[in-house]
């Protein structure tokens, strides 16, 4: 994992954000209030690389989640879906600088373990403003 890690990112010059999309079960979770299309998360991958590649800074970004994703890895070259399994994602998402997800203690997990900040996005028209993410403190 880390060889995964230190190969595409771990470098002074990259910010990682860790986008966890959430969908399977999430379709029906409160009737599909946190499952959101590809749409919602290219508008907050851009928003996010806008926010972040600064200072010399180069974006990349880290795609988990349950189903397939490759029209949003495909959507850019500097998007990376990661391995899959649950305890490789939450490992990668806690290598983070950032997060983005629907709300979800495996998100929540995430930022705790890595103290990194998240976002949660409760709504398809959130924006992912710097100043909005918090580390989750259980």
């Amino acid at each position: 994992m880390e060889h995964f890690i230190s190969e595409k990112c771990l470098h002074r010059n990259v910010v990682m954000v860790g986008f966890h999309v959430r969908r399977a079960d999430y379709r029906f979770y409160r009737n599909g209030a946190y499952y959101y299309e590809d749409v919602a998360w290219l508008s907050w991958i851009r928003q996010a690389r806008r926010a972040f590649r600064s200072n010399a800074k180069r974006f990349v970004g880290l795609i988990s989640s349950d189903e397939d994703v490759s029209s949003l890895v495909n959507s850019a070259d500097d998007l990376i879906r990661v391995p899959g399994g649950t305890y490789q994602d939450l490992c990668l998402l806690s290598k983070c600088h950032y997060l983005i997800g629907p709300p979800s203690t495996f998100s929540g997990w995430a930022s705790f373990i890595g103290r990194v900040p998240l976002l949660y996005m409760t709504n398809p028209d959130m924006e992912a403003i710097q100043d909005f993410f918090r580390v989750v403190n259980w």
